[in-house]
């Protein structure tokens, strides 16, 4: 496919059209194949959108950049020694809205599973994308993504 260059005469209204270079071609071409990188960096950035979590006291979006994931998983660890130790203690949360939720030991736990299942399907999205030859160049369309 030649691809040109559409050039209007801002006087006259009369177009021109010129032919990509070779080098304009291949540089347009290796700009709409996607690469595995790029893959990658979608996975990333669908992880770390917010999550809603289903918990005893309901629903509750939750972050999900590294620093909050990186919490949630060691809330999910005190949730699993809570759960033995002291099962009726509570600890609080604060949620994407900002709100404080009081959680138990098994909402703690089920929390941190909810975030690794994401994890866990974002990963295997990835894969399935990167494994395509070629990778759709739509790959950021919500079909390809849990």
């Amino acid at each position: 496919m030649t691809r040109y260059h559409v050039i209007t005469d801002a006087k006259t209204g009369q177009t021109q059209s010129i032919a990509y270079s070779p080098d304009e071609e291949g540089a347009a071409d290796a700009a709409e194949i996607p690469t595995v990188e790029m893959v990658h960096g979608e996975r990333e950035r669908r992880i770390a959108l917010p999550l809603a979590v289903t918990l005893a006291v309901g629903t509750i979006e939750i972050n999900m950049d590294a620093p909050s994931q990186r919490n949630i998983q060691g809330l999910a660890s005190v949730g699993q020694y809570l759960a033995v130790a002291n099962p009726s203690q509570t600890t609080n949360f604060r949620a994407y809205d900002n709100n404080t939720y009081s959680l138990t030991p098994a909402d703690l736990v089920g929390m941190g599973l909810q975030v690794a299942a994401r994890i866990q399907a974002c990963y295997a999205a990835e894969w399935a994308l990167k494994a395509m030859s070629p990778i759709p160049s739509d790959f950021t369309d919500d079909q390809y993504w849990p």
